[in-house]
């Protein structure tokens, strides 16, 4: 049923269905200590398109817009100028009925292939001696989670589905208030990390979340010497299959020609008046203001990275530019833009370019034209609010980061929520100056989130940024 499954949400919509049979299965072969048959269960399901598309990896044929394309163009291009509620409604049914009738590419038919997930040994081989690896399943009337190390592996039964979810919901709410909540976060380390005596000792955290736990940051958690990010970095991934298949990516990868690409499309003189957001709820031009510090962010890292390097500001920095570069070849992607995520229908999360007077695109990069890139990228952040949320289901968040890993980049930088344009360039900048300093991605980001950290500053200006995929390697 999976594999002959027409689209990817259908395809969701059946394993979310099916979540007790495969959690009750999962417990059972825990309880048989069958760790490599409970693993080969849950990477059935967990990553499974992304884990499709990296095993298939289809070089989708350069082609002229379909006619299908082009109404969406033009569809994208009539919602992004309207603000009246009737037009915009019925716009969106004219993309709905329009999206329902485009032909599949390649990577559809790649999607119908069999995933193949990794083997316990392999996957403990690819793990490094500071490294563990926790994959949850959230379950009534017990949760689990499997730790796995280089040379170990143990099950631990932790509280319920409800009761995690409560408080993961609760915190969240807390910290997109600004709050520093220390009950919180401490009841939460009880909860997801304390049970597993391996944590204690290992510096690096590997996360495959279940349910809510995808939009919870783990690296805000506390246990009694303060946050985790103090003790650890943490590095989050759709299955342990993905992670397997990004280190063997990371480790056989081409030499690239184009060293950095960034972008910049927002880079007007900014309204004082407000905090500035990298977000936009419609999307809607009206709500695509400047967003000033992008442009010096961009600017600099060019200047941290070697050459050469392509940079596209302002006017320049459209969806059309973007594509007409050597993306399967650049070793660092860094789009500061607006972001939108669309929970109903998460292919149209997209990121925001700037308008293409030749109107050959709509300048909204969608999660659906993600999928269809090739890339061979070290690194590509998404400086913008939002772009790790999706909706959350049993197959994991459908989300634009994910995109971009089922495309082939090693690893992605993205946030949980909205940011204001200012600490987020400060962040940036800090994480790029230890990248140019040969840290690992993940200790950079997590050195770049302690120095906010060190301001006093709440988990809400450093907590939303998370790395998803390859962390050890160095750009």
């Amino acid at each position: 049923m999976l594999q002959h499954a027409p689209t990817d949400s259908i395809q969701r919509h059946l394993i979310a269905a099916m979540s007790d049979v495969y959690s009750g299965y999962f417990a059972s072969l825990c309880n048989q200590h069958r760790y490599d048959e409970a693993l080969q269960i849950l990477d059935n399901v967990r990553g499974r398109a992304e884990a499709q598309a990296l095993q298939h990896r289809l070089s989708v044929a350069v082609h002229e817009p379909t006619d299908e394309e082009k109404t969406l163009t033009r569809l994208n291009l009539s919602l992004i100028n309207a603000d009246d509620t009737a037009t915009r409604a019925a716009i969106n049914s004219a993309i709905y009925t329009t999206e329902l009738f485009e032909k599949p590419t390649q990577l559809d038919i790649a999607r119908e292939s069999i995933t193949h997930p990794v083997k316990l040994a392999k996957l403990q081989k690819s793990l490094g001696p500071q490294a563990l690896l926790v994959e949850y399943v959230l379950a009534e009337p017990a949760s689990y989670v499997l730790a796995i190390t280089h040379d170990s592996v143990q099950h631990y039964q932790l509280a319920s589905k409800q009761q995690i979810e409560t408080d993961a919901k609760l915190y969240r709410k807390e910290i997109l208030q600004q709050k520093e909540d220390k009950t919180l976060a401490q009841r939460l380390y009880r909860e997801l990390l304390q049970p597993i005596p391996e944590a204690a000792s290992k510096a690096n955290l590997i996360v495959i979340p279940d349910g809510v736990l995808h939009l919870l940051p783990f690296a805000a958690l506390q246990d009694s010497d303060g946050y985790l990010l103090s003790g650890h970095t943490v590095d989050v991934n759709p299955s342990a299959t993905v992670f397997y298949l990004l280190h063997l990516q990371a480790v056989t990868s081409e030499k690239v020609s184009l060293r950095y690409v960034g972008v910049a499309a927002w880079t007007q003189p900014a309204d004082t008046r407000n905090v500035v957001l990298r977000s936009i709820t419609g999307p809607k031009r009206s709500e695509l203001v400047a967003l000033p510090d992008s442009k010096q962010e961009v600017e600099t890292i060019a200047h941290d990275l070697p050459r050469p390097s392509t940079i596209l500001e302002g006017p320049q920095a459209t969806e059309t530019q973007f594509k007409n570069l050597p993306l399967d070849s650049t070793q660092v992607i860094h789009l500061a833009l607006h972001g939108y995520a669309d929970l109903d229908y998460p292919d149209r999360s997209a990121l925001m370019f700037a308008p293409d007077p030749t109107g050959a695109n709509d300048g909204m990069l969608q999660v659906r034209e993600i999928r269809e890139m090739r890339l061979n990228s070290k690194l590509v952040t998404l400086s913008a609010c939002d772009t790790g949320v999706g909706p959350v289901g049993e197959t994991g968040v459908v989300n634009l980061v994910n995109a971009f890993i089922g495309a082939g980049a090693h690893s992605v930088v993205s946030t949980l929520w909205e940011l204001a344009d200012q600490p987020t360039s400060r962040l940036m900048k800090t994480f790029y100056a230890g990248l140019a300093e040969h840290e690992s991605k993940g200790e950079a980001l997590r050195n770049a989130q302690l120095e906010l950290l060190k301001d006093a500053l709440p988990p809400y200006y450093w907590a939303s940024f998370q790395l998803v995929g390859d962390s050890e390697g160095q750009i």
